[in-house]
């Protein structure tokens, strides 16, 4: 299996905020999820998603370029990172995690991008995390 590692493309059930809220635990699709870090140190990994909505008001995504939907090889249609919220998992016992879910990787110059505004984000409270257990 392939050890998951920062800007990798994984298939994933990511779990929305929204569907937590409402007692779910099972996100109801695989999609595209992006692994934003994973520290086996601490035995996590953290999954921001993928999708092709647009960003409404309010809301802070990164949509992802050509040249990097053609590297991760991801759909050819415009996508976006969606950094308002995120998913924490494990990573050797996720009921979740699929060890032959790999897709691709973006480039470390668009995952500094993607950290940067990150990390904006989490210091101004902005990303809601969805513990998954």
């Amino acid at each position: 299996m392939k050890e998951p590692k920062s800007g990798d493309i994984w298939r994933y059930p990511y779990l929305w905020d929204w569907q937590a809220e409402q007692g779910e635990e099972d996100g109801r699709k695989n999609r595209q999820s992006l692994v934003l870090m994973a520290i086996a140190k601490d035995n996590q990994i953290y999954f921001l998603s993928i999708t092709s909505q647009p960003p409404r008001p309010g809301q802070t995504r990164i949509e992802v370029p050509e040249m990097e939907r053609r590297r991760a090889k991801l759909d050819d249609k415009r996508l976006w990172v969606v950094l308002e919220e995120y998913n924490r998992d494990s990573l050797t016992d996720s009921l979740y995690f699929q060890p032959d879910g790999y897709l691709g990787e973006f480039s470390k110059g668009f995952m500094k991008i993607i950290r940067a505004t990150f990390a904006v984000q989490l210091r101004a409270r902005k990303a809601k995390e969805v513990a998954r257990r």
